[in-house]
């Protein structure tokens, strides 16, 4: 089962694909080819073979419509010799697919886990597949809130990768606004992906009279110190939560699912589903 991490992180690229490539060439220093879009790709690399094989994420590059480049993305938070043995397959899968060049992007929270994940794979004769590895000491701490705001994906990812800088955090915390694409999903991910002390210094950052003043979207999704007596109303804000999300991702709730959602008044139950919702790509995902 997937964790919260690997899935926040994940989902990350699935929002902006365009996000691959800012690593690849901010980070990592690779040169992308000329392109005019950046898409998510089917991440299923199966072949005419009996093993299924999906990758986390695959971006392709298109110049005019025909692909130039493929990024295979995997998140990785643990050594796992089986994959040496896997992302060649998936190279090539995709190589075969699009007809160009393909290059493994692995992202780690870990840098004991990076420096394993960037060793050459060798694949025998002098052939190697050398992927291209990313992890904390090379993620930039992010502590200007401009610079977070222009980038948000990777103002999340620098504060995944270092949760005990509170310059990060607060860069993070000027990225919370509704007004912002995606912003709603990114605050619902990082409350799910950061350690105790990180988040709860966001949320007491949301609960703050200044943040309470300039906005609601904080009371809705991260007051945190709502009273006992506010029970009922807490457990109505995060069913609104559910469906925001749902609907942010595209996903149309049935009358039925909706009032199930809406009538539940278990905080603990709506909690799961809100974690839930925040991948899901169906309700059936959140509510099974």
């Amino acid at each position: 089962m997937p964790s919260n991490v690997h899935e926040a992180l994940v989902e990350l690229i699935r929002q902006q694909p365009s996000f691959a490539v800012q690593l690849l060439t901010d980070i990592a220093g690779v040169a992308v080819p000329t392109h005019t879009l950046a898409c998510e790709g089917s991440p299923d690399l199966s072949q005419a073979a009996p093993v299924e094989q999906r990758a986390d994420t695959v971006v392709t590059l298109q110049a005019d419509g025909v692909p130039v480049f493929g990024i295979i993305t995997e998140v990785q938070l643990r050594v796992d010799p089986d994959k040496h043995y896997r992302w060649p397959s998936y190279v090539v899968a995709l190589r075969n697919r699009l007809r160009c060049p393909v290059l493994l992007l692995v992202i780690s929270t870990s840098d004991r886990v990076a420096r394993w994940a960037a060793r050459p794979i060798d694949l025998g004769a002098g052939s190697a597949i050398v992927p291209i590895s990313i992890g904390p000491s090379v993620i930039p701490t992010i502590t200007d809130p401009a610079v977070a705001r222009a980038g948000p994906e990777l103002a999340l990812l620098s504060a995944v990768a270092h949760p005990a800088d509170r310059g990060v955090l607060d860069a993070l915390f000027s990225t919370f606004n509704p007004d912002i694409d995606r912003s709603l999903l990114y605050a619902d991910l990082v409350r799910t992906v950061l350690p105790e002390a990180a988040r709860n210094y966001l949320e007491h950052l949301m609960s703050t009279t200044t943040w309470r003043y300039q906005s609601d979207f904080a009371r809705k999704y991260f007051d945190q110190g709502l009273a006992e007596g506010e029970a009922k109303g807490k457990a109505e804000g995060k069913a609104e939560d559910i469906l925001a999300v749902l609907s942010a991702r595209g996903i149309t709730v049935a009358d039925d699912a909706r009032a199930r959602i809406t009538n539940c008044d278990n905080p603990d139950q709506l909690s799961t589903w809100l974690i839930k919702a925040v991948t899901a790509t169906a309700v059936s995902d959140v509510l099974d």
